[in-house]
């Protein structure tokens, strides 16, 4: 057991103290590591404040068209018309399809109270609303459904897991094909609004 100087009895020599136990030593370690590990995050920025919500929108970059906003992309799919809404959550085990003229939707960004950025489509009377997060969303791919072999959409997060996929009808693979070579097979969406 550790027997520590009472106050005030620092220097006075009258009380000897035995080396600190193999578990004091443990806690002071961790507690050293611990104060390391937060001095370095915050010298690297990790607890830096949030940027405000409205700087949560992404960009899209392509070598071919301007830089726009993750709205902006999905507003540009309209041109396409008629597709199918496809939101997997395998682990909840569900699938949720909706199919949806896109001609007719609106698309807006909405920054919440919790500091998230929503990009919405939804159709005139609200029946049918999809909702991203911008800040998840990283990139959209453009291609060929290999179940369909028709025109699809998939919007991305950092991972490559899908967040949404579009399948669009085959009629409408020109519009499509002309889209997909005005922005390329993959959209990156980087920056601020």
């Amino acid at each position: 057991e550790t027997s520590l100087p009472r106050p005030g009895s620092e220097g006075a020599g009258s009380e000897q103290t035995t080396p600190p136990s193999g578990a004091w030593r443990v806690q002071t370690m961790r507690f050293l590591v611990l104060l390391v590990v937060v001095t370095a995050a915050a010298t690297a920025g990790a607890f830096a404040p949030a940027r405000p919500p409205q700087q949560h929108r992404r960009r899209l970059r392509s070598a071919v068209t301007a830089p726009a906003t993750l709205d902006g992309f999905l507003q540009s799919l309209s041109t396409v018309g008629t597709a199918r809404a496809i939101v997997m959550r395998p682990e909840a085990q569900a699938i949720l399809e909706a199919t949806i003229d896109l001609s007719t939707t609106s698309v807006k960004a909405t920054d919440t109270p919790s500091g998230k950025t929503l990009v919405t489509v939804a159709s005139p009377d609200k029946s049918f609303e999809l909702h991203l997060d911008a800040g998840r969303s990283a990139k959209a791919t453009l291609g060929t459904s290999a179940k369909t072999g028709g025109p699809v959409c998939r919007v991305l997060d950092e991972e490559g897991t899908a967040l949404a996929t579009l399948v669009f009808k085959g009629d409408k693979a020109e519009a499509f094909e002309s889209l997909k070579a005005e922005l390329g097979e993959e959209v990156v969406f980087d920056g601020v609004a």
